[in-house]
């Protein structure tokens, strides 16, 4: 499904580039880098939707079937339990972005990409990866039943994705007129890669600017370590 959808916004996106340099076939040269940037988005829309739903179930379906209990009478501690639980979603979600490397040969080819374009692009698909396997392993710690982790895990990104941007402009923070430019969005991944990105900054700049990402990453781990122990055999509720 994650493949058939990406192909598909690849094709609509290559066909819409094609329409609108159809006067030759050496008109579209240069312009490689619109179609990156849209392929790069699904990426983005990618992990936001399907990287929650595959995370959140990791510590609750143990509670549910009682078993994990069992773990911690094994010589894995709560630190190796929860990095390998992440892990095992984290790589099927990178494979999953493998799969738009034709896609991305074909912008590459088209040109108009520079290669610190090109690795600020892996850099904060791979960090919003975390920041997002972080967000479900913590909920799904927090709390005993898989439904209740899905809806808090959807809810909690929602509130990380428009959190600060809208307190910003309702409580009149003014970090949206501050320098640099993208800190209202510090914490989400897309935002950045349109703001820093696009100005070709040196790859030193583009890892500071995804810190605040990684920041927040490593706060819900520990987060996650905190419930594991403390919320791992939680009474039903009914």
């Amino acid at each position: 499904v994650y493949a058939a959808l990406l192909f598909l916004a690849g094709f609509l996106f290559y066909y819409s580039l094609a329409s609108d340099y159809s006067s030759g076939t050496f008109a579209m040269l240069g312009q490689g880098r619109r179609l990156f940037e849209q392929v790069v988005m699904v990426q983005f829309m990618g992990i936001y939707l399907f990287m929650p739903a595959m995370t959140c179930t990791v510590i609750t379906s143990e509670k549910e079937r009682g078993s994990l209990g069992l773990l911690f009478l094994t010589r894995l501690g709560p630190w190796a339990i929860l990095f390998e639980k992440l892990l095992g979603r984290v790589i099927p979600m990178f494979s999953f972005l493998l799969l738009s490397l034709p896609l991305l040969v074909i912008a590459y080819s088209l040109g108009g990409i520079s290669q610190t374009y090109l690795w600020s692009s892996i850099w904060y698909l791979s960090i919003t990866t975390l920041q997002v396997g972080t967000l479900a392993l913590m909920c799904s710690a927090f709390f005993r039943s898989t439904v209740a982790s899905f809806v808090a895990t959807y809810l909690l990104g929602v509130v990380m994705l428009f959190g600060l941007p809208v307190c910003d402009y309702v409580l009149d923070l003014g970090l949206h007129r501050t320098s640099p430019d993208w800190l209202v969005f510090m914490f989400v991944g897309p935002a950045i890669f349109e703001y820093v990105g696009r100005r070709n900054d040196p790859i030193g700049e583009v890892i500071l600017t995804g810190l605040p990402i990684l920041f927040l990453t490593v706060t819900m781990f520990v987060s996650a370590r905190l419930f594991i122990i403390r919320r791992a055999f939680l009474p039903a509720g009914n």
